[in-house]
């Protein structure tokens, strides 16, 4: 009966370490994700920021050519 229950333990022993590697590799994806986002706004804003700078410049430029 030990023999046939060994090796099992040993196959419960491995899906449970896969299990918790797995259960890592989320948390570590669900970090990476959020960073992204958090950077992904950040150049959104900046993008934003820029647009309104060049939408400026145009307006200034193009008011003096009509002048």
């Amino acid at each position: 009966m030990r023999y046939v229950l060994m090796p099992l333990q040993a196959s419960i022993d491995r899906l449970s370490d896969i299990i918790h590697g797995i259960n890592y590799l989320t948390k570590e994806h669900g970090r990476r994700i959020e960073y992204l986002e958090d950077r992904f706004g950040e150049h959104i804003g900046e993008a934003k920021v820029r647009n309104q700078k060049i939408k400026a410049l145009e307006h200034e430029v193009f008011d003096k050519e009509r002048k």
